[in-house]
Order: structure tokens, then sequence, then C-alpha cells
């Protein structure tokens, strides 16, 4: 088993994040700035973990996570 680095879990930018997801640039952009996935910047640039996203879609399909943010 390869041994999983940071370098291999993080994307950087809403086009990386949007070619993993599947989903348009656009549509990335403004669910981070919504808040609706967990996204982080780095800099002025949106950055996601791979293994954080599978795992947030995954929450989703069970029922187990909120698509907004409380408040």
């Amino acid at each position: 088993m390869a041994r999983e680095t940071l370098a291999n879990d993080l994307l950087e930018g809403v086009g990386r994040i949007a070619r993993f997801t599947g989903l348009k640039p656009r549509r990335v952009f403004y669910l981070a700035e919504s808040g609706r996935l967990p996204l982080f910047k780095i800099g002025n640039r949106w950055c996601a973990r791979k293994s954080t996203l599978i795992e947030y879609i995954a929450k989703l399909e069970r029922g187990e996570a909120e698509t907004a943010p409380q408040g």
C-alpha cells in the first residue's frame, strides 16, 4: 500500500477541486464561498483534502452531514 502524504491528498485551486468532484468550477467556488463544502484557503487559493471531501460526501449520502452551515 502506498504511503499517503499531504501532497497526494491536497487539491489546490477551484479547477482541481472541480475535476476531482465532477462539479463545474463556478459551482465549487459558490459552494466554497457559502461554506457548503469543507474547503479552506491557503493564501487566497481554495484548497481541500481529497480524503475530507470523500468522507464529507459519504456522510451526506448517509444523512449524517448538513449541506449548509448552521446559524
